[in-house]
């Protein structure tokens, strides 16, 4: 039997390998396509890269990244971030920040909640989400740009893991604090962290240089803002020397706005504190609000004592119920007191409202924006321990300081991490000159507040202890004479940068 090929057979068979062929073909030709189009993406993206890179190298001053969490530091990072570009015109300055340093000159990278900051042990999940976006967007930032400095302005809890991100993401880079954390007053292995993640630190108080010293670190003392501000020139050398604010006409409203008290009711203490619209804060029950300050004071005879409960929302939760206690109580002892409480911020002002409730204390005003103002015209000031105890003595006025804390952890923490039993800057600054403390201070405070009420009872009847604190405050700010804060850091950076100002 003969087998013959057929030719139909033979023609599938060369069409089957002429389409496998063809197929791969095509296949290649995709992936070549597809290669292409790969290859000029990345080319594309490596020249906006060199374009980056060069327009890096060619800049001819510095990059400085400053980080800013709070309030007072953005305030901080403001006076140095303006000076810093008048010095150095061609520095490159960037910020995670607030408004402040914004309208300074810098350049946002991330705005910042200043509402929030991680303070202490007590911070809550919903901080804790925020802090990692925080870090999440300056990690994101620092892959992709290269900076010479970096300034972490305060907020340890916060600037401790952007230092860490630096020497992790750019090793090289310096890294120069400004404001050393109280490394000193507690938790002092914290210094160990420091010397890890400093190169330099610019330095508030004049004792701070020293105590770094002993432990290897370099500081500055760079002065504080709080003496270099204009209103510090103007500060009274003695208790009496006070420096008023011009006098304001006294604006009152209809009575459906002073919770049913008539305009003229209001008279005496609109007169007495300055200013005073008597209207509702957004957001709060009818309250007297000087929103132009303490003003005039001509006609008032009786003391004046005012109230600075902190600008956080904790530290007034904590702090306004002792103060309020403690303003009612005096009120008993002297009735022809007048206080007036100091608000930093609307949103303080609606949380004093309601803690307070009604009716609203007699002869008790409240100023929005206006510490200094308040500061000026009070003869005794009860204050939160913080940088508004300095601010205090630079207007030299007589005070009284409280921290509050619960019982139990404060006797807890007290043992094991603090290291100082004088807290308040006035007093810590005058006793490493070597003289007394002289601030009667509450700190930590979680028991009765009759020793509160006799300190500042002791303070407006007796004048002479009111001078004497006034010359202790004298010699306190003798110390920080003839540093200007902004000056000073922003050309110790300049210098440590070896830049050319």
């Amino acid at each position: 039997m003969q087998f013959v090929c057929q030719r139909p057979v033979a023609d599938f068979c060369s069409q089957v390998r002429a389409d496998h062929d063809q197929n791969e073909l095509r296949i290649i030709q995709l992936d070549h396509r597809r290669l292409v189009i790969r290859h000029a993406v990345i080319i594309a993206v490596a020249r906006r890269c060199t374009s980056q890179v060069t327009l890096s190298i060619m800049s001819d001053g510095p990059t400085i990244l400053f980080t800013v969490f709070e309030h007072s530091g953005d305030m901080l990072a403001a006076q140095v971030v303006s000076n810093l570009l008048v010095r150095c015109p061609s520095a490159q300055v960037y910020a995670f920040g607030g408004p402040r340093v914004r309208d300074a000159g810098a350049q946002l990278i991330g705005e910042a909640d200043m509402g929030r900051s991680i303070v202490g042990f007590g911070k809550g999940l919903a901080e804790v989400g925020d802090h990692y976006r925080r870090m999440a967007v300056i990690r994101r930032w620092l892959r992709q740009h290269d900076i010479d400095v970096l300034v972490p302005v305060d907020s340890p809890g916060n600037n401790w893991s952007v230092c860490r991100l630096v020497r992790l993401i750019q090793p090289n880079a310096k890294i120069i604090h400004l404001v050393l954390p109280q490394v000193w007053a507690w938790a002092t292995w914290r210094i160990r962290k420091l010397k890890r993640l400093t190169d330099h630190v610019l330095c508030l108080l004049p004792f701070e240089t020293d105590f770094l010293s002993q432990h290897g670190i370099d500081g500055t003392f760079v002065g504080h803002p709080v003496f270099s501000s204009a209103d510090s020139a103007s500060a009274p050398a003695t208790d009496d020397a006070e420096t008023a604010p011009p006098e304001l006409p006294c604006t009152t409203v209809g009575a459906d706005q002073t919770d049913g008290v008539e305009p003229c009711a209001m008279q005496d203490m609109c007169t007495a504190v300055g200013a005073c619209l008597f209207d509702s804060v957004d957001g709060a029950p009818d309250a007297p609000t000087c929103h132009d300050g303490p003003a005039g004071h001509d006609s008032q005879t009786g003391p004046k004592l005012a109230l600075l409960p902190g600008s956080r929302e904790g530290e007034i939760k904590r702090h306004w119920p002792i103060m309020l206690d403690v303003y009612r109580r005096l009120r008993q002892r002297h009735d022809d007191m007048w206080g007036l409480v100091a608000a930093v911020d609307e949103d303080a002002a609606v949380q004093i409202r309601g803690i307070t409730g009604e009716p609203w204390p007699d002869m008790l005003g409240m100023a929005v924006h206006q510490t200094p103002d308040v500061m000026r015209w009070a003869d005794v000031v009860f204050v939160v321990s913080g940088t508004a105890t300095l601010e205090t003595a630079m207007h030299r006025k007589p005070m009284a300081a409280l921290y509050a804390y619960p019982r139990i952890p404060a006797v807890v923490f007290g043992r094991l991490v603090m290291h100082t039993n004088v807290f308040t800057l006035p007093n810590l600054v005058a006793k490493h000159a070597g003289a007394q403390p002289f601030v009667p201070e509450f700190i930590p405070h979680y028991g009765s507040n009759v020793p509160i009420i006799d300190a500042i009872d002791g303070l407006i009847t007796d004048q002479g202890l009111r001078d004497r604190q006034v010359r202790a405050m004298n010699a306190v700010a003798a110390q920080f004479d003839d540093v200007e804060f902004a000056d000073k850091a922003s050309s110790k950076l300049v210098e440590l940068l070896g830049a050319d100002a």
